[in-house]
């Protein structure tokens, strides 16, 4: 994606802003790697406009009464969107139906400090953003070059495999605090977690993911 990574925190600030500056010109004459990055990151158009009537389907009538009294649960704290209801089922079929322990976990989930940078993250990839429009997602992909790469395993997950290369993990982890390393970070699990809800509407089924991280410089005192 890039060349040598900026050595010190003033070049991933620069670096930073050419990638916001760079965005702009994309957007201008169609072209550039944030751009292209977006869409390869995408889902099938069909996923983004599918709906939830065939995963339900699939629900026993006890199953689908747990789970529209855990999606009642999931409204008193968060926001309910179009594939919201492959989220409650996650919840259910963790605890294996245990409605009560489903429950306290979205209730939990409610105190979670990061639970707004999630959130906020969530609405942005519906109203049709992108992971690289996110500028901790950029700063990281500033210092460890990579690019999540989607394929789909023999059973029809999601595995995603992040290739880092060489990083200068020293460099990485002093290019940021650690509360931008985990708002990042959340953002990127929260666009994972809304590409399996889509994909798991469009399939009539839950999609699990599985990531695999390469990245060559990490040791024990990392």
């Amino acid at each position: 994606m890039r060349g040598e990574p900026p050595r010190t925190r003033a070049d991933v600030d620069d670096a930073d802003a050419d990638a916001a500056d760079g965005a702009d010109a994309d957007a201008a004459d169609g072209t550039g790697s944030p751009h292209e990055l977006n869409e390869l990151l995408g889902v099938p158009p069909h996923a983004e406009t599918a709906t939830s009537e065939g995963l339900l389907a699939a629900l026993s009538a006890d199953q689908k009464a747990k789970h529209a009294a855990a999606k009642r649960v999931f409204a008193e704290t968060s926001a309910v969107d179009a594939f919201s209801d492959a989220t409650v089922l996650r919840f259910l079929t963790f605890h294996r139906w245990n409605a009560e322990r489903a429950h306290a976990q979205m209730r939990k989930r409610a105190a979670w400090p990061r639970k707004a940078i999630a959130d906020a993250a969530r609405a942005r990839l519906l109203r049709g953003g992108r992971l690289f429009d996110s500028a901790g997602v950029r700063r990281i992909s500033a210092v460890t070059p990579f690019c999540p790469e989607h394929l789909i395993g023999a059973h029809g997950d999601l595995c995603v495999f992040i290739s880092l290369g060489a990083a200068d993990v020293d460099l990485f982890m002093s290019s940021m605090t650690k509360a931008e390393f985990e708002a990042s970070q959340v953002e990127l699990l929260e666009w994972l977690l809304l590409r399996c809800d889509q994909l798991s509407c469009a399939a009539g089924r839950l999609v699990s993911a599985i990531q695999f991280f390469d990245c060559h410089g990490i040791g024990l005192k990392h």
